[in-house]
């Protein structure tokens, strides 16, 4: 997928999801802050995932 090689190096941090919240693809930018994660629900405050519905 030529596409996602290059939205990955777009300066600003990104992710791709699918419909339950698991990542399916994110900018270089997003991987240096989020390094290990594999849904956006690991990164969403307990408190706040309400909200990010």
């Amino acid at each position: 997928m030529m596409e996602s090689n290059i939205l990955k190096w777009i300066p600003v941090p990104y992710f791709q999801l699918n419909q339950e919240g698991e990542i399916l693809h994110f900018s270089s930018q997003a991987h240096s802050y989020f390094s290990s994660v594999s849904s956006l629900w690991s990164i969403i405050h307990k408190g706040d995932r309400k909200q990010a519905m």
